[in-house]
């Protein structure tokens, strides 16, 4: 299936048809691509751009849309970014490269693929959750994935190489190489490994979420591991983590930040209040791991099964990366489980902002035999 690119220098643009087999330097210039779907491509990354982010595709038009963008911390090391114009900025943790050689890059994002009642959606109806994603691989390995709500296919809406959307983080163009930009289907992305496949299972069959972040839960899901990264520049604030209940009686845990590198995490139980944890160091460049667990998160005792959750009914349970910082006893309010929420404050608890404004990368449940021992 052929592709359909613009190329553009400065002002100047021409139409051009590129089929599969053909292979195009498009250093310094852009390209727009006219029909929707995922694409590869080859990039080599330039020296000497530290300090610095460059576009590798944008979606939309100025002031509105989609940029995801290399960032630059050294010349063997980078980071890939995704930000959306009025949404905030994803960054994926730091990646070691080989500069000045050529690497496979493959984009997925929600603003690339069909519209709605697209036969492919007849076809594979999982790959519906693609419209709702960013999926970003590197030689093979996911490096960025995140939920999001995107604006629908715009032919020619869609530049490689280039930024004609805006936003605060990257330049105008990308100064390295791009060849060999190649279309890919669907269901090849849905695919290309269990990490891609167990991240849209979580959208697909458990939670609907807003743009970058809150998630609300169809089911008790009991005990959650999240894979997430705090944000920066919010000492002396708190914002929420996990949220359960309604206003009046309901119980959240939190983060509270004391810097950049050291958070505390809190639970509060609506006119009670609760504990505070000691300071806890962390990077927010790097993807952290929190488990937390709730009694008002678990689902109820199956009649004459035993009761697999009867340790957890009373605990409130926080681990990041592994290591216990929060535990307390508690009576939770009880809660339904359109009710529990990840990543935002519906009810209004004073203890906690509206919203997380880091970035949740991937929620999924925990087996309770899979919780560390709960014994102080």
């Amino acid at each position: 299936m052929p592709f359909g690119l613009v190329a553009w220098v400065g002002c100047v643009a021409t139409t051009v048809l590129w089929a599969g087999g053909a292979s195009s330097d498009i250093a310094g210039r852009g390209w727009r691509l006219e029909k929707p779907g995922p694409f590869a491509c080859s990039i080599t990354f330039p020296f000497g751009r530290n300090g610095r982010a460059e576009p590798l595709l944008s979606v939309g038009t100025g002031g509105a849309g989609d940029v995801i963008f290399v960032y630059y911390h050294s010349e063997e090391r980078i980071s890939l970014g995704w930000e959306q114009l009025g949404g905030g900025v994803i960054y994926s943790d730091p990646i070691d490269v080989a500069f000045a050689q050529p690497h496979r890059l493959m984009f997925s994002l929600g603003s690339l693929m069909p519209p709605e009642g697209n036969s492919l959606y007849t076809a594979r109806p999982e790959c519906a959750a693609l419209r709702e994603t960013v999926l970003v691989q590197l030689d093979g390995r996911t490096v960025l994935a995140a939920h999001g709500t995107f604006r629908p296919f715009v032919p020619g809406g869609v530049a490689i190489g280039a930024n004609v959307v805006g936003g605060a983080v990257a330049g105008a163009f990308f100064s390295g190489g791009i060849t060999e930009v190649t279309p890919i289907d669907p269901r090849a992305v849905l695919d290309a490994g269990s990490v891609l496949t167990n991240f849209l299972q979580h959208r697909t069959n458990k939670a609907t979420a807003g743009p970058l972040g809150a998630i609300g839960l169809e089911n008790y899901p009991g005990p959650v591991l999240i894979r997430l990264r705090f944000p920066r520049g919010l000492a002396g604030q708190s914002e929420p983590l996990v949220v359960t209940g309604k206003t009046g009686a309901g119980d959240i845990i939190y983060v509270r930040y004391d810097n950049d590198h050291q958070v505390r995490f809190g639970y509060d139980h609506w006119s009670v209040g609760g504990p505070v944890s000691d300071p806890v160091e962390i990077d927010p460049d790097r993807t952290q791991e929190l488990l937390v667990s709730m009694g008002s998160m678990l689902p109820s005792a199956s009649e004459g099964n035993g009761d697999a959750y009867a340790r957890l009914r009373h605990q409130c349970l926080v681990f990041l990366n592994g290591q216990r910082v929060l535990r307390c006893s508690s009576r939770f309010y009880p809660t339904l489980p359109t009710q529990i929420i990840i990543a935002a404050n519906p009810i209004g608890g004073s203890t906690a902002r509206s919203r997380f404004s880091g970035v949740i990368l991937h929620v999924e449940p925990v087996r309770p035999e899979d919780i560390p021992t709960t014994a102080p």
